[in-house]
């Protein structure tokens, strides 16, 4: 026997729906300026909304703001791993809080055993990048995402 599938099972918060798309697209144009730092490293600080989204509003929200926010990423790299990698992110960051792990706790597990051997991985197949810079822009994108998880983490904790 097969059952039917249907929208009214589905709840979502409105508000928070709302919240997501907002700040999705908030984050989208910031990801468009990222801010340079040195030679070609960059800081995203639009990814800052995705995780507030995900402490705030749980994993499934923060997916939404991920995906636009990573759109301005894949915009000015042209690159589709940010898709993929910042939507894993904010999935975890979300179920993370649903058990009470702090954010950047979950931010440097996240990397250190999926985000990282995840995004060599896929530099390896989809970039053409030394050998030797590898590893630096692996662990750029790590730091990077701890940067903007304790800028987010500081953000909820001051504003009401």
């Amino acid at each position: 026997m097969r059952k039917d599938i249907s929208l009214k099972n589905l709840h979502f918060n409105h508000q928070n729906l709302l919240l997501s798309f907002v700040l999705g697209v908030v984050a989208l144009v910031i990801n468009l300026y990222p801010v340079p730092f040195f030679a070609n490293v960059q800081f995203i600080l639009g990814n800052t909304l995705t995780v507030i989204v995900a402490i705030l509003c749980g994993p499934w929200y923060a997916l939404i703001t991920s995906l636009l926010a990573s759109t301005g990423l894949m915009l000015i790299w042209d690159s589709y791993h940010v898709f993929v990698i910042f939507s894993l992110e904010a999935v975890f960051l979300g179920f993370c809080r649903r058990r009470d792990i702090y954010a950047l706790y979950g931010s440097f597990i996240f990397w250190a055993i999926i985000g990282m051997p995840l995004f060599y991985l896929m530099a390896n197949i989809f970039f053409d990048l030394p050998a030797e810079h590898l590893s630096f822009v692996t662990l750029k994108q790590a730091i990077n995402s701890l940067i903007y998880t304790s800028l987010a983490s500081l953000l909820i904790l001051m504003l009401p």
